[in-house]
């Protein structure tokens, strides 16, 4: 009975650890791949030596095998060990000596080309095995090494000239001046920099914001980089016209642009003047082509420009004049009304748009028909009633005294 009990007891303590370990994995042994450098500083056309790190805390490494990849124009291969093979951006490590540790490390001797910044990495997962074999779970830590400037490289990152392909710089280029205004036209899209750095071989040049202008004030920096990467920024603050403020005044483009009733005057002497259409003003060259009643005098729009008019005679100041122009779209040439209460311009079609206007002029000839028959008709009118007065003044005579009819013949 005793060792029944005992086996029962066995049994269930048997089962119970079965039980209590049936949810444990066992793992396989871990490794790690990571990169080295021997020196904090790595300048260009120097060397370093990168070490390559297999490392593993829970275990002992038997064999590695692993691809490692890099930019051939940044470095180049000098000197690696016997277990590295490859170049032109790719090294092939096959460790397969049967040596068993816990880290591994294989080196290879660069030297850096040129100043920048180079990544190292593995291509793939390398394949990492144990002293018995197994295959370890592997992860890779890459690495970027930066390169300096060579240690007798230059320093200077100043510029020696800066032009613009539009404006003129403000105030002009000192290379110890930093900042500096260019004023562009609205057409202006992308302003183009001929920027040469005083070290015209090592030191590079680049521009950023220059294109896509926009109306106002645009920030453009010129950023010189000498070839010890030190650097310096020249900012322009490019200030762009609106597309109005690129018009002129006095130019038929502004005179179009205007929408309301404007007069402008351009520097070669012409005078025009804005009414819905854009009119330029003209001299008559020939006397005669002046309207009957007019005569010749200077108009003054706004206290702005002074143009050669055409006023009623003897009457200086009335609110309508002539002024002879050019319809600068259409071409049409003639006389147009000016009101110079509402000032509008209209085409003058002989009658001027006011009608208590009278037009007078001391040459008869220079009446029209329809103010000559008029003149005559009241002249006939008269006439006929002098006659008339007459007749009845020499009757009411004739009464008074008694003569009759007769007595007169």
């Amino acid at each position: 009975m005793k060792f029944a009990n005992k086996f029962c007891l066995a049994f269930c303590a048997l089962l119970c650890t079965l039980v209590m370990t049936a949810g444990v994995k066992t793992y396989a042994a871990s490794a790690t791949v990571s990169f080295g450098t021997d020196k904090d500083s790595i300048k260009a056309d120097g060397t370093f030596t990168l070490t390559i790190i297999a490392d593993s805390s829970d275990g002992k490494i038997g064999s590695v095998s692993a691809r490692v990849t890099y930019d051939e124009s940044m470095l180049e291969v000098m000197a690696s060990d016997e277990y590295i093979n490859g170049d032109a951006g790719l090294l092939v490590l096959n460790d397969a000596d049967g040596s068993a540790d816990s880290t591994k490390n294989y080196e290879i001797t660069f030297k850096a080309l040129k100043k920048g910044k180079v990544k190292i990495e593995c291509a793939g997962t390398p394949d990492i095995t144990d002293e018995d074999g197994s295959s370890m779970s592997v992860s890779v830590k890459d690495t970027t090494i930066n390169i300096g400037a060579p240690a007798d490289s230059n320093a200077d990152s100043s510029l020696a000239t800066l032009d613009v392909n539009e404006g003129s710089l403000e105030p002009a280029f000192d290379p110890q001046t930093f900042s500096y205004t260019v004023k562009v036209p609205f057409e202006t899209q992308k302003l183009y920099f001929d920027a040469v750095p005083t070290d015209s071989k090592k030191a590079s040049v680049s521009v950023i914001g220059n294109g896509d202008l926009k109306v106002g004030a645009n920030s453009v920096i010129v950023t010189v980089t000498a070839e010890d990467g030190s650097s310096t920024d020249y900012n322009i603050t490019v200030m762009k016209e609106s597309e109005t403020d690129n018009i002129k005044p006095g130019t038929i483009e502004a005179v179009i642009k205007d929408s309301g009733f404007n007069v402008y005057e351009d520097g070669d002497g012409g005078k025009f003047i804005q009414n819905g259409n854009a009119y330029q003003v003209l001299t008559v060259d020939d006397a005669s082509e002046i309207p009957a009643g007019f005569e010749k005098t200077k108009l003054n729009i706004f206290n702005k420009v002074t143009v050669t008019a055409y006023t009623v005679k003897n009457d200086m100041n009335n609110d309508y004049m002539l002024i002879y122009c050019e319809n600068v779209e259409t071409g049409d040439v003639g006389f147009y009304q000016y009101d110079r209460v509402e000032h509008t311009l209209q085409r003058y079609s002989g009658t001027m748009g006011n009608s208590n206007v009278v037009i007078s002029d001391d040459d008869s000839n220079s009446l029209s028909n329809n103010q000559k028959m008029t003149i005559a008709l009241v002249g006939a009118i008269l006439c006929a009633l002098v006659v008339i007065l007459l007749i009845l003044l020499i009757k009411a005579v004739i009464k008074i005294k008694g003569l009759k009819s007769d007595d007169i013949y």
